[in-house]
């Protein structure tokens, strides 16, 4: 009894090992064939998520910059805002300054400014997320895909055909 025990502990711990062996071999070499496969799409998908984040960013600052233009003109019918504007702008100095109250402007002829260069600098499309280096560098080598899906079915064919459990 002594010696089946053995055998069948055995058998049973090789089973385990030629499991393991199939499904690590088996999963890489899936693992490699959907990379190689999903490569281009997946450069494509980040492209396409970076210029619609970018266009995203515009429209937040040109909205931005409208509402400032609409108080800016609500406030173009009281005189002391215009004139405010005009001396810390344009270097205009009152004929009565002793006698007006001065009105600060408010803090949006500064942002108008900055999103107006913000506008004309978001020209550029800025990459917020990097695309991972493995896939740009397989979606611009097709032949390091065609490599890399044929090494990883073949993985995949030795997986089935050594580790595969014959009934």
């Amino acid at each position: 009894m002594d010696y089946q025990a053995t055998t069948t502990q055995q058998k049973s711990v090789a089973e385990v090992g030629r499991l393991f062996c199939f499904v690590v071999l088996s999963t890489v070499g899936m693992a490699a064939m959907g990379v190689a496969l999903l490569a281009e799409p997946l450069a494509r998908y980040y492209r396409d998520r970076n210029l619609v984040a970018t266009q995203q960013e515009r429209v937040e600052q040109l909205q931005e910059l409208r509402d400032q233009q609409e108080q800016l003109q609500a406030n173009a019918e009281k005189p002391s805002v215009i004139e405010q504007a005009a001396i810390n702008h344009l270097n205009y100095v009152p004929v009565n300054t002793a006698t007006e109250i001065k009105v600060d402007l408010p803090g949006e002829w500064d942002q108008l400014q900055q999103a107006l260069e913000a506008v004309e600098n978001s020209k550029n499309p800025s990459q917020n997320e990097q695309l991972p280096s493995l896939i740009s560098n397989l979606a611009q080598r097709p032949n390091a895909q065609i490599l890399l899906l044929v090494l990883g079915a073949g993985l995949v064919v030795i997986s089935l055909s050594c580790f595969y459990k014959k009934c």
